[in-house]
């Protein structure tokens, strides 16, 4: 979804695995973009069983996070550049 509107956007990627990811059995995303203002917009999520016993696909996951960016984007929310580290 992001890189069809921003073709010059940047993805960088990291993750853990075995005994570094703790003991938790689910996964999350977390999506920053930082404007040419200087602004930093985020959206996390992360997987839930929603009521089943599957977590949801990575794939459904990746497209609620990024829709959901794309909405703080189009929300055009504003930060405050006194306490950046509340966006982190």
């Amino acid at each position: 979804v992001l890189k069809r509107l921003l073709p010059d956007m940047y993805i960088f990627t990291d993750h853990y695995t075995g005994s570094d990811s703790g003991k938790s059995p689910g996964y999350g995303i977390s999506l920053v973009a930082e404007m040419t203002t200087g602004c930093i917009l985020s959206s996390e999520c992360v997987a839930t069983h929603s009521g089943a016993s599957e977590l949801q696909l990575p794939e459904d996951l990746g497209m609620q996070a990024a829709m959901s960016l794309l909405q703080e984007i189009k929300v055009g929310r504003s930060c405050r550049f006194n306490s950046p580290g509340i966006y982190l």
